[in-house]
């Protein structure tokens, strides 16, 4: 059981960046499709593309405007985030991480959210609400994309200044663009995906910006001033786990338990709501307690 437990921890993230529902639930049942293929040549990318395929259909499911159309939803959109965790999980313990896979998994995640976002709407219209449930799904599904995205980018800069030998971790914007123009030059088909990549960070950047003091503009500002961050930074940027621990509530995994839940309990207009208004009232107030910590951090005259 020790080597069992020891091994499903190597599939994991740092525990700090990990959501509570994929360790304890989702990453377990994944965990048990991904052991037997430890030592074979199954890719993670075919776990991606079956997490994509079950997202469709879990789309398909709710857009059915019934009830049973809700529950059978549910189960498809559970079985998406086994097969999500899967892939990374198996990239882990394989060692076949790659930032193709990394931006595969981020066009299957988009795919899957458009299709349940669009079949939710499509129930309650079918159930009698009027066309601009269309807009609100539409608006509740842009500020899914901001929570994750600032998710991504704390766990990210988390990462690089206490586990820099971790391969997720925060990357410049001007070698994301070197990469895919060098792609792109060599006619390499590739250089759609770097690009997409690049896209996602230049985005991810401009957001995050109102979360940083003046003279703070991320952990790259850094060594962009030709100076690494010492001992003293790195040890005082272990003291935000706590927060980092509560941008993991914005993460994918525990969206997709609001359209679990509320489909489950038969009252999915409690998704948009949910999203849209406790979430962002959430998002506004970790945004000021994480610059707060900022300037309590860093002597920021010394960056």
């Amino acid at each position: 059981m020790k080597k069992i437990l020891a091994l499903y921890r190597k599939t994991l993230k740092p525990l700090a960046i990990e959501e509570i529902f994929d360790v304890y639930f989702f990453r377990i049942f994944s965990f048990i499709l991904v052991l037997p293929l430890n030592k074979t040549k199954f890719s993670p990318t075919y776990f991606t593309l079956l997490s994509m395929i079950s997202g469709i259909t879990s789309g398909i499911f709710f857009a059915q405007g019934n009830y049973k159309g809700l529950l059978y939803g549910a189960l498809a959109l559970g079985v998406t985030n086994i097969f999500d965790c899967a892939d990374g999980q198996l990239a882990r313990l394989t060692q076949k991480n790659s930032k193709f896979g990394k931006t595969l998994d981020g066009l299957a995640d988009l795919i899957t959210y458009i299709s349940i976002y669009t079949g939710i709407s499509w129930h309650l219209y079918v159930q009698g609400y009027p066309i601009w449930i269309f807009i609100y799904g539409f608006i509740s599904m842009m500020f899914m994309f901001i929570h994750i995205i600032y998710f991504d980018h704390f766990k990210n800069e988390y990462i690089s200044y206490v586990h820099p030998k971790y391969n997720e971790k925060s990357e410049k914007l001007d070698e994301l663009e070197k990469k895919y123009t060098s792609l792109k030059k060599k006619n390499d088909s590739k250089w759609i995906l770097a690009y997409l990549y690049f896209l996602f960070y230049k985005i991810e950047y401009l957001l995050v910006s109102f979360s940083y003091p003046e003279n703070y503009k991320g952990y790259h500002s850094i060594y962009d001033n030709k100076r690494k961050p010492t001992n003293k930074i790195i040890i005082n940027y272990s003291s935000m786990k706590n927060i980092v621990r509560l941008w993991t509530f914005f993460g994918a995994t525990s969206h997709i338990m609001i359209f679990l839940i509320f489909a489950i309990l038969n009252i999915p207009l409690l998704i948009f709501h949910f999203i849209s208004i406790i979430y962002n009232i959430a998002l506004v107030t970790l945004i000021l307690i994480q610059k707060k910590k900022f300037k309590t951090l860093f002597n920021l005259s010394s960056l």
